[in-house]
């Protein structure tokens, strides 16, 4: 969990596919986070 004013770098990647239509001019994306309660143990099995 993160504290008030605490900060923490987290790198997220969007990938949108090849082939949209083209009409398409904007995509619209977002994110949640949840927590996790396997612990770091279970990312590293990944």
């Amino acid at each position: 969990m993160l504290k008030p004013d605490e900060t923490r770098r987290m790198p997220v990647q969007f990938v949108i596919e090849e082939g949209l239509p083209v009409d398409i001019n904007v995509v619209t994306i977002s994110y949640a986070f949840f927590e996790f309660l396997g612990g770091a143990s279970a990312i590293k099995d990944r």
